[in-house]
């Protein structure tokens, strides 16, 4: 029997609701699954000390270095750990692996020219002077974090024929020249950020929105849509994401509300096109790091033209808590563990 590993920085299963999901769809694969966190890890006896789900409860149990290991955890929290981490990287394959920070994607993209189209201009903030000469350009610009999550931070600004709208938080500002730039020092003060002109992806309504495009990779290592849906703005606010109030939409509703005539071929194009950019990105992060992905999460917005336009890319998406369970996305991930699994063992088997 496959042993999956679980490594998250958490060390109790319990405060990870997913992760009771991943563990029943293992056991409908016939494999196990161990949950753990590096404080269980043994270097020296080779043992993992972690947790299995019997009869939908989680018991305390010793098991021997897993076969494949689905990394879960947040990075920066396991840091302290990483000595022990790196020992098991040399023998197991992990699943997941960081494609880099928002710029780091999006010049990789840019070089390889394939999807430079849908790139979205982005430009690092070196000093507040670099967010005055973006609004002499673009007018509406986009200011956020490098390496932000949830749309915390992010800023728009627009420029007004006397001053600058800033809208932050739910909040909205009118700075002049010398609060904006005070306002900027302040934020890009120890915190990378960059520019990007605002995209006009707006709903038939005037409501801002962007779509996810979740792919991952199935039992046969190939690349899959597990889910796309829709994240609408509510009312009075500048960003879509869920976790800051924006609505959720099925993809399908979406599509028929915004493109009725052309419901059918925005879905096919849609799919093509996460696939498409999914297998590009492998192929990236193979030819630079020597490793493979398993899933991705891509943002896009899309203007009056129909044109999409990548906002991200998430190497971690995670699902939105309603759907855990729901649209297979465990068992898919589950699968693909599996046959990572095999593959090295196979690799070894040929040496």
């Amino acid at each position: 029997m496959i042993l999956i590993g679980y490594l998250s920085h958490r060390k109790n299963p319990r405060t990870v609701k997913q992760a009771y999901y991943f563990a029943v769809a293992a056991q409908k694969e016939n494999a196990e699954f161990l949950f753990f966190s590096p404080k269980g890890i043994d270097i020296a006896n080779r043992k993992i000390n972690g947790y299995i789900l019997v009869k939908n409860q989680w018991k305390k149990v010793e098991r021997r270095f897993p076969d494949v290991i689905f990394n879960h955890g947040n990075p920066g929290k396991m840091a302290h750990s990483q000595d022990k981490i790196d020992v098991l990287k040399q023998e197991i394959p992990f699943t997941s692996h960081s494609i880099g920070s928002k710029m780091t994607v999006y010049y990789r993209l840019k070089e390889a020219k394939t999807f430079s189209e849908y790139l979205i201009p982005s430009i690092t903030v070196y000093s507040p002077k670099d967010v005055l000469n973006a609004l002499n350009k673009y007018k509406k610009i986009v200011f956020k974090p490098n390496d932000g999550h949830k749309g915390i931070g992010v800023t728009f600004i627009d420029k007004l024929p006397k001053g600058y709208s800033v809208k932050v938080d739910h909040q909205k500002f009118i700075y002049n020249e010398a609060q904006l730039m005070r306002f900027v020092k302040q934020r890009i003060r120890g915190k990378k950020h960059l520019i990007q002109p605002c995209i006009n992806s707006k709903t038939r309504y005037g409501v801002p929105f962007d779509l996810r495009l979740h792919v991952q990779k199935d039992g046969n290592g190939e690349w899959k849509v597990a889910l796309i849906y829709a994240r609408v703005a509510r009312n009075n606010s500048f960003v879509t994401n869920l976790s800051s109030g924006g609505s959720r939409v099925p993809i399908e509703k979406f599509l028929r509300q915004q493109y009725p005539k052309e419901y059918s071929a925005m879905k096919k194009r849609l799919e093509r096109f996460a696939l498409d950019l999914a297998r590009h990105m492998d192929e990236i992060q193979q030819q630079v790091h020597s490793e493979t992905l398993d899933e991705l999460g891509i943002d896009i917005g899309i203007d009056q033209n129909k044109h999409f336009w990548i906002y991200e890319v998430n190497w971690r998406p995670g699902l939105p808590h309603a759907l855990f369970g729901k649209v297979g996305a465990e068992r898919t991930m589950i699968q693909y563990t599996i046959y990572l699994a095999k593959q090295h063992k196979s690799h070894l088997n040929n040496r």
